[in-house]
């Protein structure tokens, strides 16, 4: 019985298994040792556990196989089901037979990938309702397992459907249901509110129950600081359903947070995860969402860590494999079978804008950039070095800054008088965990400074973030800013003037300006525009210009209620009305909106995360949108305004990193030089030269994580 497995998953990875190294090809033999074999697939285990985990991941192989047997072809399509109203596109016809070949698998479920704007939504829908006209001997097994399971762990069976999705969206699925769904065919309730239902057997008698993650995260348990999985209590809890459908799922792609913990706790037959940004950061991102599906054992960290992120071709190889034979992904730019495109969308201009600093603007920029240089060298001379040698063996000796290039440092840069100074900048940091957190927040600051300068008003406090961990939430970081003061010899007017809000930057002129001579142009009717900020204070200071040039705008941010959102976006789409602009916060705006009325996109500042820029940019080049949509950035794809000779280009560079490394995963050509952000990535970003000594990436890695 063991030859008998081994045999067939050597079979299956040499046939399924999408791109294997030499090495990792002449393993998979058929005179293969059972060792050798286990150690290719599950990597260095403890030796207690492998026995274990080499069943368990037999297992999988062989469930994987089953499955391709009978996976149907990508042309294969499935008819609109009966009492479904809206008509299905080809992409989505084909879409409802994997997603019911899906169901039927282990693990029933998987990954909808497909690229934002294409109709997922519409896609589940018409699973839900083809669910239920599945012929009565399947469905019938499928409740009686149902039933079974739910007595047998104290649950109340539901053959409905749990939508778990932001808070922006959440009306939007109701509407959808209404839209798309003949009437009374599905019992919807919205689990939200102060007024929501807590009684877990009236909710499990719904068709389609629909919450958000805040909702879900609420049921912590009081007093746990690190949530886990059975810290979580509720009526949510106490069902099991049919079905769980998380929007937006790249959302729980940190394991530790309450959201994902909440989310790995609910029970489901079949858990489906919809993303079209599945990888924002790096492969790891992945991890959380197999872990949500429970696709053992891929979904015990341990098992992950050494089975799926070795940094080798072959580590990446295994990941490509397993994704790929859980996830679905089409992109509008897609082609058919017939060459024909996947979808008819109007086309997308890219209009490129490199923008200056003023002068005044570009000499406060100056002193804050050589100040915070100052800061990483001392950090990676003397924060990192101690730390890092414990790990990773030799590094560079460095006791003093003017080591760190292997060079002397300018006496004038050591001495040099700053704008913004940050109190202990003169210090080296005293901890690695303190270090990471001060250079983020000075990254943060010069990132800003290149939007407004009204956003550093109050430089920070270094002092005050000593020993906070890497992962604390910034708005908590904010209110420990304390302000400093203005140097005169910059000029105490002009540096007034460049801190008020009412201050033109170059960001501010040249989204003013552009509006103005479109809206003056004869060559468009009625258009309007969206302008994306990751940060509310940059939106303020915009509606402040926008009124004093009588231009109308709404905005949407996060304490805009769900019901109020829906109504702006009603409005914003209505192309025979007012408001001409849409101002909307990154986090906000970045899923699930339909802003189709919007047909000029304006990403004004650089996030360390390109995948969320992706989000916004497909609001307005969706189905749905009529117009040419032309997108206003600074390196000629999805990116924003980028003010030269200031350190956003450096984090434009970084960004292509991670789109080359989520096309890659996603396209099955993984590259193994995609990291994340490293010490060499921060000497790159300010500008510090890598003498000969320095160590490489793969030496040094994931110094710190955006």
């Amino acid at each position: 019985l063991s030859a008998f497995f081994i045999l067939t998953a050597v079979t299956l990875t040499l046939s399924i298994l999408l791109v294997l190294s030499v090495s990792s090809r002449k393993c998979l033999t058929a005179t293969c040792m059972p060792e050798e074999f286990a150690n290719l697939l599950i990597g260095k285990m403890p030796k207690k556990r492998r026995p274990e985990l080499r069943a368990v991941t037999f297992e999988t192989v062989a469930n994987i196989h089953r499955a391709m047997q009978s996976c149907p072809s990508e042309d294969e399509e499935t008819a609109p089901p009966s009492g479904l109203t809206s008509s299905l596109m080809l992409h989505q016809r084909q879409a409802l037979t994997w997603l019911l070949w899906r169901e039927e698998q282990i693990p029933s479920g998987a990954i909808l990938a497909d690229d934002m704007g294409l109709g997922k939504t519409l896609s589940m829908l018409s699973l839900i309702v083809a669910s239920n006209g599945l012929p009565q001997e399947k469905l019938q097994t499928r409740r009686n397992n149902l039933e079974c399971m739910a007595r047998r762990d104290g649950l109340a069976p539901s053959k409905g459907t749990l939508i778990i999705c932001p808070t922006s969206i959440l009306h939007q699925w109701e509407l959808e249901i209404k839209q798309r769904v003949s009437p009374g065919l599905l019992r919807v309730c919205v689990h939200h509110g102060q007024k929501r239902k807590s009684d877990a057997w009236r909710l499990a008698t719904y068709d389609v129950v629909i919450t958000t993650y805040r909702i879900l995260s609420s049921g912590l348990s009081k007093g746990k600081k690190e949530p886990k999985e059975c810290d979580f209590e509720g009526p949510l809890f106490s069902i099991l359903r049919n079905r769980i459908i998380l929007d937006e799922a790249h959302t729980i792609k940190s394991p530790s947070t309450g959201s994902a913990q909440a989310c790995y706790r609910l029970e489901a037959l079949s858990r489906w995860a919809l993303t079209g940004t599945p990888i924002h950061n790096n492969v790891k991102d992945l991890y959380s969402l197999l872990k949500f599906l429970r696709f053992r054992p891929f979904d015990d960290y341990q098992v992950w860590k050494t089975w799926m992120e070795v940094e080798t071709d072959t580590g990446l190889n295994r990941t490509l494999s397993v994704v790929n034979s859980i996830l679905l992904r089409r992109t509008k730019d897609q082609q058919t079978a017939c060459g024909r495109p996947l979808i008819s969308l109007p086309p997308k201009q890219v209009v490129v804008r490199k923008l200056a600093l003023t002068t005044v603007e570009k000499d406060v920029y100056a002193r804050m950039f050589v100040a915070s240089r100052l800061y990483v060298e001392k950090f990676l001379a003397n924060g990192v070095d101690v730390e890092a040698e414990r790990h990773l063996g030799r590094l560079p000796q460095a006791s003093h800054p003017r080591n760190v290039r292997g060079r002397f440092i300018k006496e004038e840069l050591l001495q040099a008088d700053f704008v913004f100074s940050f109190s202990g900048n003169t210090r080296a940091p005293t901890s690695k965990g303190s270090g990471k957190m001060q250079i983020i927040v000075t990254l943060l600051r010069l990132r800003q400074a290149c939007c407004h300068m009204a956003l550093v008003k109050q430089a920070v406090d270094l002092d005050a973030l000593k020993g906070d961990s890497i992962e604390m939430d910034f708005e908590r970081q904010f209110k420990e800013l304390s302000f400093v003061e203005d140097y005169e010899d910059v000029g105490s007017h002009a540096v007034d003037q460049l801190l008020d809000e009412s201050f033109e930057s170059c960001k501010v002129k040249a989204l003013i300006d552009t509006i103005i001579d479109v809206q003056k142009s004869a060559k468009e009717e009625h258009p309007k525009f969206v302008v994306v900020s990751e940060w509310v204070g940059l939106l303020d200071v915009i509606s402040h210009h926008l009124r004093n040039n009588e231009i109308t705008f709404t905005s949407i941010t996060g304490p805009v209620p769900p019901e109020e959102r829906t109504k702006r976006v009603e409005r914003f789409n209505n192309l025979s009305s007012d408001p001409q602009v849409m101002l909307l916060s990154l986090t906000a705006g970045g899923v699930g909106l339909n802003l189709v009325g919007g047909n000029h996109l304006f990403i004004l500042d650089l996030h360390w995360n390109p995948a969320l820029e992706l989000q916004a940019a497909d609001r307005v080049h969706r189905l749905g949108q009529t117009r040419p949509v032309f997108i206003h950035n600074g390196n000629g794809r999805f990116c924003k305004f980028v003010c030269v000779d200031t350190i956003e280009e450096r984090v434009l560079a970084l960004q292509e990193k991670k789109l080359q490394l989520a096309h890659s995963v996603l396209t099955g050509v993984a590259s193994n030089s995609m990291k994340a952000l490293s010490l060499n990535d921060l000497r790159f970003l300010f500008d510090l030269d890598i003498s000969p000594s320095t160590p490489t990436e793969h030496q040094v890695r994931r110094c710190i994580f955006f």
